[in-house]
């Protein structure tokens, strides 16, 4: 069963990772992000339905589903901090920004692992799981990024507009 689950919680990187891309590139970022947290904040909450070993299958498509709405979540993490961060920030965001999800891995196990040790059933971890999930979607909702992302298109259009006249000017 863990094999199982191991293989389908890759397969949604693998097939819908461009996709994922995709979509980021073409939508808001931070409601990607925010709309991502909801649902995985929502989806976590069915893991208190599992009670019984034949219920391991719900436990796996709820697995499957987080790791889709992964897909579409982390990509777009890494593509806003372009937009509100300068250009000398980046590195150290993006060194911070791995740091934080392994330490959310780990703190997360350590503290999931206390929780289940300490109450049958588990319900407490997965409560405690969806909050995170949910206060992570309300601190994005809170990161301006208008101003920065209106400056970025002006930026970029004026770049084309230059380039065109350049391109017109050596064609003559």
């Amino acid at each position: 069963i863990l094999s199982a689950l191991f293989v389908l919680s890759a397969l949604p990187a693998l097939f819908l990772g461009m996709v994922a891309g995709t979509v980021v590139d073409r939508a808001n970022r931070k409601h990607v992000m925010i709309g991502a947290d909801l649902i995985r904040g929502v989806l976590v909450l069915g893991y208190l339905f599992v009670h019984r070993l034949d219920q391991v299958w719900i436990y796996i498509v709820i697995t499957v589903c987080l790791n889709i709405v992964s897909t579409f979540f982390f990509p777009a993490r890494t593509a806003i901090l372009p937009q509100i961060l300068a250009r000398r920030q980046l590195l150290s965001a993006n060194a911070l920004a791995q740091l934080t999800h392994t330490l959310a891995v780990v703190v997360g196990a350590a503290g999931a692992g206390v929780l289940v040790g300490v109450f049958d059933p588990p319900s407490p971890a997965f409560i405690a799981d969806s909050l995170t999930f949910f206060a992570s979607a309300f601190f994005i909702a809170r990161i301006n990024t208008p101003g920065r992302v209106r400056a970025s298109v002006q930026r970029v259009q004026q770049g084309v507009a230059a380039a065109s006249s350049r391109l017109r000017s050596i064609t003559k």
